[in-house]
C-alpha cells in the first residue's frame, strides 16, 4: 500500500489540512467522507477537488494514483 501527505483546503475556510491518502483508493470516497465534515448545508453540486498545481478537477470515479496526485500537492475540496 503507497501512501501520499497531500494537503487539502476547503473553499470557505481558511484551514489548510495536512492528510495521508491511500493512492489506490478512490478519489470519491474521500471527497464524500471529508465533505461530510465540513458542509453543513447540503449543496446542489457534487462536490469535487481541484488541484492547484496542474490547473485541474480531479476525476472522483478515479483512484488518486490514476489522477497523477503525489505527495505534496494540493488541492481544494469545492
Amino acid at each position: 500500500m503507497n501512501q501520499c501527505l497531500v494537503r487539502v483546503k476547503v473553499s470557505l475556510y481558511p484551514e489548510q489540512h495536512t492528510i495521508w491518502i491511500n493512492e489506490n483508493s478512490l478519489v470519491r470516497i474521500f471527497v464524500s467522507d471529508f465533505s461530510k465534515q465540513w458542509f453543513i448545508d447540503k449543496a446542489t453540486y457534487d462536490h469535487f477537488l481541484y488541484h492547484i498545481e496542474k490547473k485541474r478537477k480531479l476525476d472522483n470515479q478515479l483512484t488518486w494514483k490514476e489522477n497523477f496526485i503525489c505527495s505534496g500537492d494540493h488541492l481544494i475540496l469545492v
